[in-house]
């Protein structure tokens, strides 16, 4: 066994199975066979040791990483395969911990991944290991046994070829898979490690290979782990900081800052640059140079555009071996114009049946990140040309809430609500012709006008009025003519009778039906006219 790297502790290990091995050939007692258990949970207690300590290398490399993704990344792609490809193993070797459970107490899979070695009743059986592992060849190389020496060799190559790549030195494989000679025979490692083995034996040794393969790992992790010295940088000075969530933060929300010691050098400053970076975080083109003063660039603009401004940029610094590294950084600002709103709230009033204009600004927001929502079943609001218009749906009762919201670090934020109260449209009235409510007309006059209607002139909206029907009452030769019409106009076949109506006759016109934009239709106050002639 190859065990230059090995601690004390992996070496008697390892010499323990040997001798046990060496035992169980002579004669399979009681005794061994619990000795095996106990050395295989010492290795898995070992093994869970091990595991952590890997776990800590790949934390710090992570750590760097998130530092500096730039100068960290070949190392932490590294890591991702080391771990990666240790985990394939380990995987390998557990399904092959089942499957031989499985052959051996007659288990369904379920029940097999559960069982402890301690608690497996055939812990002496020496076919399980021969038929799975080994196989029927008799060199072994067509058991399960020779494809995990394979994965293994192709792990551990793979490895140390990301290692070779990266300037760093290979790591010995901590597995010895070289034949044996016994009884002038040569036994391939797959037959003098599993053929007739006793099931307790072969799942120790699967336990052995699984913490030789979490050894490789560590080893190959603080070679990787090592080289991340390099990308330190030298400091001499720690200041506090304090670095806010967000630059814009209304009323109601919570403030929020992370607080850290920064660190820098007061002999060797960076070189913070202001420019466009490309999708890499690589500067397009050098803009602004920033002064520096105790590691800190100072960055000023005069603000001529409202909204939101953005700015990125670079700061490099040469690392301990002189190396430039670059560190790429982005943020934003809220310009807001100076601006007041005056709104008269007794005011606040939507009507229904009507598209009602609305006018929303957020002071340093552009129109394309405010939206503006409304409550209320049926009820819409949508841009229309640099405004907003708002639809009620005719059931719309009592009051409803606009609310304003704006797009902030990447997240909507509610800026603020104003409630109007849901009115009708008000009731119209009627005119025919010039007159309203009564005056005089002449026949001929008579004749040729029309009924129209109307919103009061307080009334904010133009809307059009749909005169639906009206009836013409009048008195003749002792006798009452009432006549409908429909529509605005007066019937044709009422002309001849008006022709005949006295000098001071009144007609009245009443039942005056007038559709508004609502679609509500109202009777209308009568209009009295009298002839003059």
């Amino acid at each position: 066994m190859a065990g230059n790297n090995m601690s004390p502790r992996q070496k008697m290990i390892g010499m323990m199975y040997l001798v046990l091995t060496a035992m169980l050939a002579l004669n399979v007692q009681r005794e061994v066979l619990e000795a095996f258990v106990t050395l295989d949970e010492g290795i898995e207690r070992a093994g869970e040791q091990q595991e952590l300590e890997n776990d800590r290398l790949m934390s710090e490399i992570q750590a760097a990483y998130s530092l500096d993704p730039t100068g960290v990344r070949q190392w932490m792609e590294a890591a991702d395969q080391v771990r990666q490809g240790a985990s394939l193993v380990q995987t390998k070797i557990d399904s092959l911990y089942v499957k031989l459970v499985m052959e051996a107490e007659g288990l369904e899979r379920s029940e097999a991944d559960t069982l402890h070695l301690r608690y497996v009743e055939k812990q002496d059986d020496i076919d399980v290991a021969t038929y799975i592992m080994v196989g029927e060849q008799e060199d072994g190389s067509g058991g399960e046994a020779a494809k995990l020496r394979e994965q293994i060799l192709s792990y551990t190559g793979e490895v140390n070829n990301l290692l070779f790549q990266r300037g760093l030195e290979a790591i010995d494989l901590p597995v010895d898979f070289s034949s044996r000679i016994d009884d002038d025979i040569e036994l391939e490692w797959e037959v003098h490690a599993f053929y007739e083995m006793p099931f307790v034996a072969s799942i120790t040794m699967m336990s052995k290979l699984q913490n030789d393969i979490r050894r490789f790992e560590s080893e190959a992790l603080n070679r990787l782990a090592g080289e991340l010295d390099a990308v330190d940088f030298p400091i001499d000075t720690v200041l506090a900081r304090v670095l806010p969530k967000s630059s814009y933060v209304l009323q109601g929300e919570t403030y929020e800052a992370d607080i850290f010691l920064g660190g820098f050098s007061t002999t060797l400053a960076p070189e913070i640059l202001i420019g466009e970076l490309d999708e890499n975080g690589q500067l397009i083109n050098e803009g602004q140079a920033l002064d520096v003063n105790n590691g800190m660039g100072h960055f000023a603009i005069d603000t001529r555009s409202e909204g939101i401004q953005s700015y990125s940029g670079v700061v490099r610094m040469p690392n301990k071996r002189g190396q430039v590294m670059e560190f790429p950084f982005e943020s934003e600002y809220m310009v807001a114009r100076p601006s007041a709103t005056v709104s008269p709230t007794a005011m606040n009033v939507l009507y229904k049946g009507v598209e009602n204009p609305l006018s929303v600004s957020v002071p340093g927001v552009p129109k394309e990140k405010t939206r503006v929502r409304i409550t209320g079943s049926g009820n819409r609001v949508s841009p229309k040309d640099d405004a907003y218009e708002v639809v009620l749906n005719n059931s719309a009762r009592g009051t409803v809430s606009v609310i304003v919201e704006a797009e902030i670090d990447g997240g909507f934020k509610e800026m603020g609500k104003q409630e109007f109260r849901v009115k009708p449209l008000p009731k119209p009235s009627a005119r025919f012709g010039r007159i309203r409510g009564s005056g005089n007309m002449t026949k001929s006059e008579f004749k040729i006008n029309f009924m129209t209607a109307e919103y009061g002139e307080d009334f904010v909206f133009n809307l059009p009025l749909t005169v639906v029907s009206f009836d013409i009452s009048f008195s003749r030769n002792g006798s009452i003519v009432d006549q409908p019409c429909r529509g605005r106009y007066i019937e044709d076949q009422l002309k001849p009778l008006i022709d005949r109506i006295p000098r001071g006759t009144k007609v009245t016109l009443e039942n005056i039906k007038v559709k508004g934009n609502d679609g509500v239709v109202h009777e209308v106050s009568p209009i009295v006219i009298k002839i003059t002639g």
